[in-house]
């Protein structure tokens, strides 16, 4: 990975609904912008404790493949913020278990809006600092985090926006978050091969 770009790199994108939320189009063209690619990776069911790529050929740029798939197959995730979507992956045992191990290998993970419900369910945001929309920010306290009312908040690994407005600059934080770890020697660019 050079210092100017996300080439190699794969960002796994978990949702259940096909990728027309307001936030996934806006994101996903501007991650591809720096030659990244983005996979939808989905429960296969929502009684499965599997995850599949299951890239959709309307994102163009990615695979289209139905693996199986682990944390450790991508570079970083990226909880698209869909308030029915977030609701079905936060109870899914499969899911759960997939941020929570990417949390645990450092891995960056961004959402925004409602796709913190996700962290909260995980387990993760205990002593985080994190924003999100306003009908969140309860969830958020009470799960132990630390709401703010900012547009993007990077905690170590995690990377929050409020809205999908704020997505270049989660985005851009993103971009950040992944070159410091390059920096530090992490292994990034594996992506999914």
């Amino acid at each position: 990975m050079t210092d100017t770009s996300l080439d190699g790199v794969t960002i796994a994108a978990i949702m259940t609904t096909p990728p027309t939320h307001i936030d996934f189009p806006q994101v996903s063209r501007i991650v591809k912008a720096t030659g990244a690619e983005v996979h939808v990776v989905t429960p296969p069911t929502m009684q499965s404790h599997a995850l599949i790529d299951s890239s959709a050929e309307t994102c163009t740029g990615t695979r289209c493949s139905e693996r199986f798939v682990a944390p450790t197959d991508y570079d970083a995730i990226w909880l698209p913020g869909d308030m029915n979507d977030s609701l079905r992956l936060r109870t899914n045992a499969g899911v759960l278990d997939f941020v929570a191990q990417a949390n645990e290998d450092d891995m960056p993970i961004a959402t925004m809006c409602h796709g913190c419900w996700v962290l909260i369910s995980a387990g993760i945001v205990r002593g985080r600092k994190v924003t999100a929309c306003h009908t969140v920010k309860d969830d958020l306290v009470n799960a132990g985090a630390f709401w703010m009312d900012m547009p993007v908040i990077v905690d170590e690994n995690l990377i929050t926006a409020r809205h999908p407005e704020n997505a270049a600059p989660m985005v851009e934080q993103l971009l950040e978050v992944l070159q410091q770890l390059n920096a530090r020697g992490h292994e990034i660019g594996r992506g999914a091969r």
